[in-house]
């Protein structure tokens, strides 16, 4: 009868209650075979002894990747200061983020908004300010004023003016 007491993989430190034997000895073959089965090894593991794939992205990364808010957040942002700085003009502003405009067979370039005087409406296009202009990729602040100078340009077609009118201190 043969006593053996060690640690098994899956325990990590922790040790086994001492396993009796009734074969004989043990030999170098014995406990290969033994830290071979699935309970030293894991069950986690396809035929070919490699573990099962994770993402490549963690949750940080992801939910870095998908944040459809953020677009809107800054258009609402943009508007709300513009809606502040010029009361009397803009206090019935609406917006509006669309995905892109449609474009018809004669249109020479993507509009990044439209305009609705009627409705004192502006229309954002996400798609045509996210994807195109950009010669390089930029940081969190380059993409919110990339953004909010298009939310300018919009509010200054909105009122018959120029952006940099809209708030003069900010071009100085």
């Amino acid at each position: 009868m043969i006593l053996k007491i060690g640690a098994s993989l899956d325990d990590l430190g922790r040790f086994e209650q001492p396993q009796v034997y009734q074969d004989g000895p043990q030999t170098s073959v014995d406990t290969y075979n033994e830290s071979m089965t699935s309970k030293a090894r894991g069950t986690s593991r396809n035929r070919h002894g490699r573990s099962i794939r994770r993402q490549i992205f963690g949750s940080f990364i992801r939910n870095q990747l998908n944040q459809p808010g953020s677009f809107e957040q800054v258009v609402s942002a943009t508007c709300d200061y513009l809606r502040a700085a010029w009361p009397n003009e803009l206090e019935l502003l609406n917006w509006r983020v669309a995905d892109a405009p449609l474009l018809g067979p004669d249109d020479s370039h993507v509009r990044r908004w439209a305009v609705r005087k009627n409705t004192m409406t502006i229309i954002i296009f996400r798609v045509p300010i996210e994807r195109l202009g950009h010669h390089r990729r930029t940081d969190a602040l380059h993409e919110r004023m990339h953004i909010e100078e298009y939310v300018f340009a919009a509010a200054g077609e909105l009122l018959g003016k120029d952006p940099w009118e809209l708030v003069p201190e900010r071009y100085r």
